[in-house]
């Protein structure tokens, strides 16, 4: 189980010298993530997950958290954990792969 977007990223570029800083322009970049959580730990009252995002030799990690169902008949909490990240707006628009 995985996720994949694509971010369009956009942003300016600054070298600092002697004089000052100078702005040396901008830039845009793709970043096409392959997301996976890569951990989940905790309880039936909160579970804390770390989902790795990688594109060739970019490799980010965020922590997030959520209160996963108990009930019965309730997907498993890896499941639960892609389907939490999935609502959240870094990832939004992710597919499934």
């Amino acid at each position: 189980m995985a996720l994949k977007k694509h971010f369009t990223l956009s942003g300016t570029a600054s070298v600092k010298t002697e004089i000052g800083d100078i702005l040396v322009g901008g830039s845009q970049a793709n970043f096409r993530p392959y997301i996976k959580v890569i951990s989940v730990s905790g309880g039936k009252d909160l579970m804390q997950i770390s989902v790795e995002m990688v594109d060739g030799g970019t490799r980010l990690v965020h922590t997030h958290e959520f209160t996963p169902s108990v009930a019965d008949g309730a997907e498993n909490f890896i499941k639960q954990a892609y389907d939490h990240i999935k609502t959240l707006e870094l990832y939004a628009g992710s597919e499934d792969v």
